[in-house]
């Protein structure tokens, strides 16, 4: 049976190595990126970089790939490149080397997160391939259908189940949906467009209007609102929530001949779009489990 060490020991013949203090991340410049909030990847690969083993000293060489979604900045090459060589006498394994680039790269781009594959050589000539991905990288990978399907129940449920409990404020002339703050979502993730669909269903179940305005045309009305939303959303969230709010609020003012929501289903979905990046960022860990191997 093999023996498991966690920490090697240091051998006896050993090159002196440096610490990640020697790692320059004020090296990494950024310039301003034209076109903000469009899904454009860039793809970056060297085959330059190189470090040193941490338990030995020998040297690792590799090629590093990364890709990323400009924010608002884009990263600057010549900079990256000077980044990537302080790490040629930096004693680090491979999988921690990775994770501390990424890390790197995202305070560097303002949290518009990079995937960072790093197919590098051990000093002993074994590829290990190593990966790690930030949030925007993650929601473009394609998830399991299990995987798809579970979180359209789990919105739609969550939509309707708020819908209902607040059932005073989301029916009637004047209405206040809290739930309308989830929308958003679908700007990020358009497979959840039919959990708005069905939530709005099922919370119309108990509306005092219950019947064909609201089983049929309100949730007609979401599908649109959701669709025009993640098209529009994709370059400017907050037009892109103001957009199916807007188109909601239409809906309800031909159906209750009233103009008076309009402006609160316009605040719920704007102050949505920050407060659903922060629910995506949180569960992201979970949701990558779920991602379907390319």
């Amino acid at each position: 049976m093999a023996r498991i060490v966690e920490t090697p020991p240091v051998p006896d013949r050993r090159f002196d190595i440096a610490g990640y203090d020697a790692i320059d991340t004020a090296a990494l410049e950024t310039f301003p990126y034209e076109y903000p909030g469009r899904d454009v990847a860039v793809d970056i690969e060297t085959d330059e970089f190189t470090a040193v083993c941490p338990w030995s000293g020998l040297p690792d060489f590799g090629t590093v790939k990364i890709r990323y979604l400009p924010g608002g900045k884009i990263l600057e090459l010549r900079s990256l490149k000077y980044y990537l060589l302080s790490y040629r006498n930096v004693g680090i394994y491979q999988e921690h080397a990775v994770t501390r680039m990424l890390d790197d790269l995202v305070t560097t781009v303002d949290g518009d997160q990079p995937g960072l594959q790093d197919p590098r050589r051990h000093s002993y000539g074994l590829p290990r391939p190593i990966s790690a991905s930030g949030e925007r990288i993650a929601s473009l990978m394609r998830l399991r259908p299990v995987a798809v399907l579970a979180e359209i129940g789990v919105v739609a449920a969550l939509y309707a189940a708020v819908t209902m409990v607040l059932n005073p404020l989301s029916y009637g002339p004047l209405q206040l949906r809290v739930a309308e703050i989830l929308k958003p979502l679908v700007i990020w993730e358009p497979h959840l467009i039919p959990a708005f669909v069905i939530g709005n269903f099922l919370g119309n179940l108990t509306s005092p209007f219950s019947g064909p305005w609201e089983l049929i045309f309100m949730p007609t009305a979401n599908l649109v609102g959701a669709s025009l939303c993640r098209v529009v959303g994709r370059r400017a969230p907050a037009a892109g929530a103001a957009l199916y709010a807007f188109v909601i609020a239409a809906a309800v003012s031909l159906l209750l001949s009233v103009l008076l929501k309009l402006r609160y289903a316009l605040i719920l979905l704007l102050l949505g779009v920050p407060a659903m990046q922060a629910v995506r960022r949180a569960l992201e860990p979970v949701r990558r489990r779920w991602v379907v191997a390319e």
